[in-house]
């Protein structure tokens, strides 16, 4: 399901071609690379960028018309 939508989020953005495709995989080649380095960084660095992350995202749940389903 995931890559599903993030399928469809890559067609909505213009990406109607197999180039995009070829080029996400080709910059999961370079992450796979950079994943050693990744892993230097504590986990006590990272999870504040993580809540700040999600409370981004939390912001659209004031949008959601709750007595509408």
């Amino acid at each position: 399901m995931t890559s599903y939508i993030e399928s469809t989020a890559g067609v909505a953005a213009g990406g109607r071609s197999g180039v995009t495709a070829i080029v996400t995989g080709l910059l999961f080649l370079a992450a796979i690379g950079a994943a050693p380095f990744a892993a230097l960084v504590p986990q006590a660095a990272t999870a504040p960028a993580l809540i700040l992350v999600g409370s981004m995202m939390l912001t659209t749940v004031s949008e959601i018309r709750w007595r509408d389903p």
